[in-house]
């Protein structure tokens, strides 16, 4: 969930500045920020189609396997984009409806659900496009995979490397 704290005051309007722990799009931070998520990070190495291609020689993908990862790839791109947007355009929402004198308890509480919706919506998404991805592949194709991910994503803000957000964006 959310923290927000009040950063500044500037021409007699607060505003806030978002510190998310685990919401799977920080401002500015479009799709390699969303892998920072640990939920997307969990995910990542287990077949998003990026880290697949990526590791296309080594899971010695077929061309077909290669093409259709890359429309999986890209439609999962388009998908996030608007999502992103929607999340973006709740959350300038919600802080419109604390920036007021007595913010309505039940329409910040609506928003918070609304925006908790969104974030599951990207999440559900990406298992989507990671589950896709992987019936793409042959048992053999799965084993590797297994022994890659292990070392997938190690060392990035506590847990990978930075290609994975990269990797989805190529």
């Amino acid at each position: 969930m959310e923290a927000l704290e009040l950063q500044k005051k500037v021409n007699g309007s607060y505003f806030f500045s978002a510190q998310y722990q685990q919401a799977p799009t920080p401002p500015g931070g479009g799709m390699m920020a969303m892998m920072q998520d640990p939920i997307f990070k969990t995910l990542h190495g287990t077949g998003c189609p990026g880290y697949l291609l990526k590791s296309g020689d080594k899971l010695a993908l077929s061309e077909k396997q290669i093409n259709n990862l890359k429309k999986l790839k890209a439609d999962f791109q388009k998908t996030a984009i608007k999502n992103r947007a929607s999340v973006d355009v709740a959350e300038i929402e919600l802080k419109e409806l604390l920036d007021t004198a007595a913010p309505d308890f039940g329409q910040v509480k609506n928003k918070i659900t609304q925006l908790g919706s969104l974030k599951q919506k990207l999440y559900l998404d990406y298992l989507n496009v990671v589950i896709q991805s992987r019936k793409l592949l042959t048992a053999e194709q799965l084993k590797t995979l297994r022994s890659l991910s292990n070392n997938c994503c190690k060392g990035m803000g506590g847990g990978g490397n930075g290609m994975m957000g990269q990797e989805m964006m190529k």
